[in-house]
């Protein structure tokens, strides 16, 4: 008679306990919604009917659902993307095949990165006495307008574009300037102005989270965008943690975006991008653009639902989608901390405003690179005054926040 082995039998006894432990615990746990190391929608576990058994979706389903939502998957998937980052690195090391050159494309300043790239970049930002005069320009007016109102918290906030960063400095042997005008301005500016950029780590990261032929970012850059502005907000307000987004759609378009018609199309047509958004659930808003009602900014219903979509090979899908750019446009969504902020913002802010205008009672965003509705500079003591403002954002991308004259601010 065979021995009976109790040491295997408990072995065993453990090993599925274990797994029925951890198979629970994956049921049980929270799931996930989006994957933003992987960029898709994640499976979750759902309820059996009998005809999801039958045709064997829900099997399916389950087994996709256990894979998805897999205990500490985020934090496995990371160690092994840095893994993969150091090992590509050795790899490389010594070739001499320098990817980052810059491959002009058009006569207005577009470029493609490397020989053989798909993605499309601006040339990058350069040192001059014009830009030097500009910035020192508004520094001095976002110094001004503090002064002013000392009982207003002030924030400025950065969308880092390719062209804002020296990534490409020394594959091309030039000396780009947008991170030295980065500097300056922080170095200048009033202490009671929060800075703060939404900053890539490196180029592989940067094309993660942004459109292969556009300026903005993607849906992924986008909810960082909207996390690490909340984040920002905090320090100071007591605002709702950013929302978790319960599904994700994509428009059935090629999206050509602005550097390829800054190129005047004179790229691959196989090169394009699709656009995307996060669906959140949210409470109802009251919408005005430019003082008239509306049932929302921009189309997101209509892209969700492909509906009326111009598939014309020029049409801008990221307006469509998010809004067209206005002076004002003004969400009052009733929140109770009874915060009201006033965002002096471009059309990087479009793709979130329905969800960052939740978590205040009243938010308005001023685009004042579009004509005021009463034909003069945006002034901000109106605003302030009228919708009694708790706290002013700035915050957009490099010629918005930095630059150009027409942005001045009238605050008296």
């Amino acid at each position: 008679m065979r021995k009976i082995n109790v040491r295997n039998i408990l072995f065993s006894l453990f090993f599925i306990l274990a797994i029925i432990t951890v198979g629970l615990l994956v049921i049980l746990k929270k799931p996930e919604a989006i994957s933003f190391i992987e960029n898709r929608v994640l499976h979750h576990f759902k309820e059996p009917t009998v005809e999801t058994v039958m045709d064997g979706s829900f099997q399916e389903n389950t087994e996709h659902s256990f894979a998805d939502q897999f205990l500490y998957r985020k934090e496995l998937f990371q160690i092994m993307d840095k893994t993969n980052n150091l090992l590509r690195a050795a790899i490389r090391f010594g070739v001499g095949e320098d990817s980052m050159t810059l491959v002009s494309i058009s006569d207005n300043g577009i470029f493609k990165v490397g020989p053989h790239g798909s993605t499309l970049v601006e040339f990058p930002f350069m040192k001059t006495d014009e830009q030097d005069a500009q910035l020192m320009a508004r520094i001095d007016n976002y110094n001004a307008i503090a002064e002013k109102y000392p009982d207003i918290k002030f924030y400025i906030y950065r969308v880092t574009n390719a062209r804002d960063t020296n990534w490409f400095d020394e594959a091309n042997e030039i000396w780009s300037s947008g991170s030295h005008y980065s500097q300056w301005l922080q170095d200048n500016i009033n202490p009671a102005i929060t800075y703060q950029e939404l900053q890539f780590e490196n180029y592989e990261s940067y094309k993660k989270e942004t459109y292969k032929t556009d300026h903005h970012l993607n849906v992924f850059g986008n909810y960082r965008f909207y996390e690490e502005i909340i984040a920002m907000l905090q320090k100071d307000f007591s605002l709702e943690n950013p929302k978790e987004p319960i599904d994700m759609f994509e428009a059935p378009v090629k999206f050509y975006g602005s550097l390829v018609k800054k190129a005047n199309f004179n790229f691959d047509d196989k090169v394009y991008d699709t656009v995307s958004d996060f669906v959140y659930e949210l409470a109802p808003c009251k919408v005005q653009v430019n003082g008239e009602e509306v049932k929302e900014f921009g189309r997101r219903q209509e892209y969700m639902n492909h509906q009326n979509i111009d598939e014309t090979k020029g049409t801008n899908h990221y307006r469509e989608l998010f809004g067209k750019d206005s002076f004002e446009v003004i969400y009052e969504c009733g929140n109770s901390n009874g915060i009201n902020a006033l965002i002096i913002s471009d059309s990087y802010t479009n793709a979130i405003k329905p969800v960052l205008s939740s978590h205040f009672n009243k938010a308005i965003y001023i685009d004042p690179r579009q004509p005021s509705l009463d034909g003069d500079y945006f002034n901000m003591k109106n605003y302030i005054e009228q919708h009694n403002i708790n706290l002013v954002l700035f915050v957009g991308s490099y010629y918005t926040v930095y630059m150009d004259e027409p942005y001045l601010i009238a605050y008296y």
